[in-house]
Protein backbone atom coordinates (compact mmCIF):
# COMPACT_ATOMS: atom_id res chain seq x y z
CA UNK A 1 0.00 0.00 0.00
CA UNK A 2 3.10 2.28 1.02
CA UNK A 3 4.67 1.46 -2.15
CA UNK A 4 1.20 2.30 -4.63
CA UNK A 5 1.14 5.72 -2.34
CA UNK A 6 4.45 6.57 -2.85
CA UNK A 7 4.12 5.75 -6.52
CA UNK A 8 1.30 8.25 -6.85
CA UNK A 9 2.68 11.19 -5.40
CA UNK A 10 5.85 11.03 -7.58
CA UNK A 11 3.63 11.07 -10.52
CA UNK A 12 1.81 14.10 -9.19
CA UNK A 13 5.19 15.82 -8.58
CA UNK A 14 6.25 14.69 -11.60
CA UNK A 15 3.20 16.35 -13.57
CA UNK A 16 3.09 18.99 -11.79
CA UNK A 17 7.07 19.85 -11.99
CA UNK A 18 7.01 19.76 -16.19
CA UNK A 19 6.32 22.86 -17.51
CA UNK A 20 4.24 23.02 -20.82
CA UNK A 21 5.86 23.53 -24.04
CA UNK A 22 5.31 26.98 -25.43
CA UNK A 23 3.95 26.53 -29.19
CA UNK A 24 5.99 27.70 -31.95
CA UNK A 25 5.50 30.36 -34.36
CA UNK A 26 6.43 29.97 -38.26
CA UNK A 27 8.02 32.84 -40.57
CA UNK A 28 7.48 31.33 -44.07
CA UNK A 29 9.65 33.31 -46.56
CA UNK A 30 8.88 31.67 -50.09
CA UNK A 31 10.61 33.20 -53.52
CA UNK A 32 10.17 31.03 -56.64
CA UNK A 33 12.61 33.43 -58.98
CA UNK A 34 10.80 32.26 -62.19
CA UNK A 35 11.61 34.86 -65.31
CA UNK A 36 14.13 37.11 -63.28
CA UNK A 37 17.06 38.49 -63.59
CA UNK A 38 20.09 37.57 -62.20
CA UNK A 39 20.25 41.13 -59.67
CA UNK A 40 16.56 40.21 -58.69
CA UNK A 41 17.45 36.87 -58.00
CA UNK A 42 20.90 37.67 -56.32
CA UNK A 43 18.82 40.56 -53.99
CA UNK A 44 16.07 38.02 -52.98
CA UNK A 45 18.52 35.67 -52.03
CA UNK A 46 20.31 37.83 -49.78
CA UNK A 47 16.23 39.18 -48.66
CA UNK A 48 15.11 35.81 -47.68
CA UNK A 49 18.01 34.74 -45.77
CA UNK A 50 17.72 38.11 -44.02
CA UNK A 51 14.13 37.61 -42.96
CA UNK A 52 15.15 34.35 -41.81
CA UNK A 53 18.18 35.65 -39.81
CA UNK A 54 15.62 38.35 -38.10
CA UNK A 55 12.51 35.98 -37.49
CA UNK A 56 14.76 33.29 -35.61
CA UNK A 57 16.23 36.47 -33.64
CA UNK A 58 12.70 37.49 -33.18
CA UNK A 59 11.61 33.55 -31.73
CA UNK A 60 10.41 32.10 -34.95
CA UNK A 61 10.64 28.73 -36.85
CA UNK A 62 12.28 30.13 -39.66
CA UNK A 63 11.09 28.34 -43.40
CA UNK A 64 12.66 29.11 -46.35
CA UNK A 65 11.68 28.25 -49.89
CA UNK A 66 12.84 29.11 -52.96
CA UNK A 67 13.49 28.05 -56.43
CA UNK A 68 11.84 24.84 -57.43
CA UNK A 69 11.18 24.26 -53.11
CA UNK A 70 8.98 27.39 -53.88
CA UNK A 71 6.01 24.65 -54.97
CA UNK A 72 2.05 24.62 -54.29
CA UNK A 73 2.33 22.49 -51.91
CA UNK A 74 4.44 24.93 -50.01
CA UNK A 75 1.98 27.25 -50.59
CA UNK A 76 -1.22 24.88 -49.17
CA UNK A 77 1.40 24.58 -45.81
CA UNK A 78 1.84 28.13 -45.66
CA UNK A 79 -1.41 29.28 -45.93
CA UNK A 80 -2.22 27.53 -42.44
CA UNK A 81 0.89 28.60 -41.05
CA UNK A 82 2.34 24.81 -40.67
CA UNK A 83 -0.06 24.02 -37.79
CA UNK A 84 1.33 27.27 -36.25
CA UNK A 85 -0.32 30.06 -34.64
CA UNK A 86 0.68 34.00 -35.09
CA UNK A 87 2.86 32.39 -37.99
CA UNK A 88 4.21 35.19 -40.57
CA UNK A 89 4.34 34.51 -44.58
CA UNK A 90 6.86 36.66 -47.13
CA UNK A 91 6.47 36.23 -50.68
CA UNK A 92 8.17 37.41 -53.49
CA UNK A 93 7.41 35.85 -57.04
CA UNK A 94 4.97 36.81 -60.29
CA UNK A 95 1.18 37.85 -59.88
CA UNK A 96 -1.52 37.78 -62.01
CA UNK A 97 -5.31 38.55 -62.51
CA UNK A 98 -7.55 35.42 -63.67
CA UNK A 99 -9.49 35.83 -66.79
CA UNK A 100 -12.53 34.57 -64.30
CA UNK A 101 -11.16 37.05 -61.94
CA UNK A 102 -9.43 34.95 -59.76
CA UNK A 103 -5.86 36.21 -58.44
CA UNK A 104 -2.84 34.07 -58.46
CA UNK A 105 0.66 33.22 -57.76
CA UNK A 106 3.25 31.61 -59.84
CA UNK A 107 5.29 28.72 -58.34
CA UNK A 108 6.56 25.21 -58.93
CA UNK A 109 4.59 21.66 -58.46
CA UNK A 110 6.61 18.34 -57.40
CA UNK A 111 7.63 17.99 -61.34
CA UNK A 112 9.06 21.77 -61.57
CA UNK A 113 6.88 22.38 -63.64
CA UNK A 114 5.10 26.02 -63.14
CA UNK A 115 1.74 26.61 -62.14
CA UNK A 116 -0.86 29.19 -60.48
CA UNK A 117 -2.23 28.97 -56.79
CA UNK A 118 -5.32 30.64 -56.83
CA UNK A 119 -6.85 32.79 -54.18
CA UNK A 120 -9.50 30.20 -53.72
CA UNK A 121 -7.30 27.21 -53.25
CA UNK A 122 -5.21 28.98 -50.52
CA UNK A 123 -8.36 29.84 -49.08
CA UNK A 124 -9.46 26.43 -48.04
CA UNK A 125 -6.38 26.11 -46.64
CA UNK A 126 -6.57 29.08 -44.48
CA UNK A 127 -9.35 27.96 -41.94
CA UNK A 128 -7.23 27.36 -38.82
CA UNK A 129 -6.35 31.14 -39.09
CA UNK A 130 -2.43 30.71 -37.71
CA UNK A 131 -1.07 33.69 -39.75
CA UNK A 132 -0.84 36.83 -38.12
CA UNK A 133 0.62 38.69 -41.38
CA UNK A 134 1.00 38.02 -45.29
CA UNK A 135 3.22 40.29 -47.35
CA UNK A 136 3.17 39.53 -51.20
CA UNK A 137 5.61 41.73 -52.83
CA UNK A 138 3.93 40.14 -56.42
CA UNK A 139 1.14 41.77 -59.06
CA UNK A 140 -2.36 42.61 -58.72
CA UNK A 141 -2.48 40.81 -55.23
CA UNK A 142 -3.78 43.44 -52.86
CA UNK A 143 -6.37 44.60 -55.97
CA UNK A 144 -9.09 44.23 -53.49
CA UNK A 145 -9.60 42.43 -49.81
CA UNK A 146 -11.57 40.02 -51.30
CA UNK A 147 -15.33 38.79 -51.68
CA UNK A 148 -17.43 35.74 -51.98
CA UNK A 149 -19.38 34.11 -54.94
CA UNK A 150 -20.93 30.90 -53.78
CA UNK A 151 -18.45 28.64 -53.13
CA UNK A 152 -15.75 31.04 -54.13
CA UNK A 153 -13.97 33.07 -52.34
CA UNK A 154 -12.08 35.81 -54.16
CA UNK A 155 -8.99 37.86 -53.35
CA UNK A 156 -5.46 37.53 -52.06
CA UNK A 157 -6.23 38.74 -48.50
CA UNK A 158 -9.45 36.75 -47.77
CA UNK A 159 -7.54 33.89 -49.17
CA UNK A 160 -4.29 33.76 -46.79
CA UNK A 161 -6.31 35.65 -43.81
CA UNK A 162 -9.65 33.82 -44.12
CA UNK A 163 -11.80 36.75 -43.25
CA UNK A 164 -12.83 40.12 -44.73
CA UNK A 165 -12.85 42.15 -41.77
CA UNK A 166 -9.94 43.96 -42.26
CA UNK A 167 -9.72 47.96 -42.44
CA UNK A 168 -8.97 48.93 -46.33
CA UNK A 169 -6.19 51.48 -45.14
CA UNK A 170 -4.22 49.33 -42.48
CA UNK A 171 -2.11 52.27 -41.93
CA UNK A 172 -4.42 55.70 -41.28
CA UNK A 173 -7.59 52.86 -39.83
CA UNK A 174 -5.90 50.16 -38.71
CA UNK A 175 -8.67 46.91 -37.93
CA UNK A 176 -9.13 43.40 -37.99
CA UNK A 177 -6.33 41.73 -36.28
CA UNK A 178 -4.88 40.52 -38.94
CA UNK A 179 -2.79 42.47 -41.74
CA UNK A 180 -2.08 42.09 -45.43
CA UNK A 181 0.37 43.93 -47.23
CA UNK A 182 0.41 43.83 -51.06
CA UNK A 183 0.34 45.90 -54.93
CA UNK A 184 -2.81 47.44 -56.15
CA UNK A 185 -1.65 46.60 -59.68
CA UNK A 186 1.80 45.85 -60.70
CA UNK A 187 4.63 44.74 -57.89
CA UNK A 188 8.46 46.68 -58.96
CA UNK A 189 11.34 44.26 -58.97
CA UNK A 190 13.42 44.99 -55.87
CA UNK A 191 16.15 45.47 -57.95
CA UNK A 192 14.68 48.48 -59.79
CA UNK A 193 16.66 51.54 -60.07
CA UNK A 194 13.92 53.50 -61.72
CA UNK A 195 13.52 56.99 -60.93
CA UNK A 196 10.44 56.99 -59.33
CA UNK A 197 12.26 55.25 -56.54
CA UNK A 198 15.72 56.38 -56.09
CA UNK A 199 14.47 59.65 -56.02
CA UNK A 200 15.52 61.17 -52.89
CA UNK A 201 17.13 57.97 -51.77
CA UNK A 202 20.86 57.37 -51.31
CA UNK A 203 20.19 53.59 -51.28
CA UNK A 204 21.33 51.83 -55.22
CA UNK A 205 18.36 49.38 -55.26
CA UNK A 206 16.07 51.32 -52.36
CA UNK A 207 13.06 49.07 -52.76
CA UNK A 208 15.35 46.03 -51.58
CA UNK A 209 16.81 48.52 -48.67
CA UNK A 210 13.53 49.60 -47.70
CA UNK A 211 12.29 45.32 -46.91
CA UNK A 212 15.34 44.66 -45.02
CA UNK A 213 15.23 48.10 -43.03
CA UNK A 214 11.06 47.17 -42.22
CA UNK A 215 11.86 43.70 -41.14
CA UNK A 216 14.88 45.06 -39.36
CA UNK A 217 12.26 47.14 -37.26
CA UNK A 218 9.29 44.87 -37.17
CA UNK A 219 11.58 41.50 -36.48
CA UNK A 220 13.20 44.40 -33.82
CA UNK A 221 16.83 42.88 -35.14
CA UNK A 222 19.38 45.37 -34.68
CA UNK A 223 16.79 48.41 -34.22
CA UNK A 224 16.60 49.36 -30.14
CA UNK A 225 12.78 48.43 -29.97
CA UNK A 226 10.82 46.55 -32.58
CA UNK A 227 7.95 48.20 -34.13
CA UNK A 228 4.27 48.14 -35.41
CA UNK A 229 3.61 46.97 -38.88
CA UNK A 230 2.61 50.80 -39.26
CA UNK A 231 5.59 52.25 -37.30
CA UNK A 232 8.40 49.83 -39.08
CA UNK A 233 6.78 50.92 -42.26
CA UNK A 234 7.67 54.89 -40.85
CA UNK A 235 11.22 53.69 -40.11
CA UNK A 236 11.77 52.14 -43.44
CA UNK A 237 10.55 55.38 -45.28
CA UNK A 238 12.70 57.44 -42.81
CA UNK A 239 15.75 55.36 -43.50
CA UNK A 240 15.35 54.48 -47.15
CA UNK A 241 13.51 58.49 -48.53
CA UNK A 242 14.02 60.42 -45.81
CA UNK A 243 10.17 60.71 -45.37
CA UNK A 244 9.39 60.50 -41.91
CA UNK A 245 5.80 59.15 -42.65
CA UNK A 246 5.29 56.11 -45.31
CA UNK A 247 2.22 57.57 -46.69
CA UNK A 248 4.50 60.57 -47.79
CA UNK A 249 6.37 58.00 -50.07
CA UNK A 250 6.15 56.68 -53.53
CA UNK A 251 4.93 53.75 -52.25
CA UNK A 252 1.90 54.89 -50.53
CA UNK A 253 1.02 57.85 -52.86
CA UNK A 254 1.70 55.59 -56.20
CA UNK A 255 3.97 55.06 -59.59
CA UNK A 256 3.35 53.68 -62.99
CA UNK A 257 4.87 50.95 -64.26
CA UNK A 258 4.10 50.30 -68.08
CA UNK A 259 1.56 53.30 -68.17
CA UNK A 260 -0.28 51.51 -65.21
CA UNK A 261 -1.05 53.19 -61.69
CA UNK A 262 -0.34 51.24 -58.95
CA UNK A 263 0.31 51.15 -55.69
CA UNK A 264 1.14 49.47 -52.21
CA UNK A 265 -1.86 48.63 -49.99
CA UNK A 266 -2.17 47.68 -45.86
CA UNK A 267 -5.42 45.99 -45.29
CA UNK A 268 -6.01 44.98 -41.45
CA UNK A 269 -4.38 46.27 -38.50
CA UNK A 270 -1.76 48.30 -38.96
CA UNK A 271 -1.42 48.89 -35.21
CA UNK A 272 -0.04 45.10 -34.48
CA UNK A 273 3.48 44.09 -33.81
CA UNK A 274 5.30 40.84 -35.02
CA UNK A 275 8.15 40.78 -33.26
Amino acid sequence: MKLIQMMVIISFIAIITIAPTASARNSIAIAPMINVSNTEMYLTEMLMDFIATASSYAGYVSLEYSYTDATDSVIKNAAHGYYESDSIVNFIGHGVIQYDSHYAIEVYNSNGDEVLVEDNTIYWNSWQHNLKFVFLWSCYQGHEIGHYSGWEAYGMPLGWLHTTYLSGDGYHNPYGYYVFLGFYNSAPPISSRDPQFTSGSNAFYPLYSFLVEFYSKALGYYVINAGTIKESLDYASYIIWNQYRFDLTVLWQGFYLDYEFSKMVIYGDGGIGID
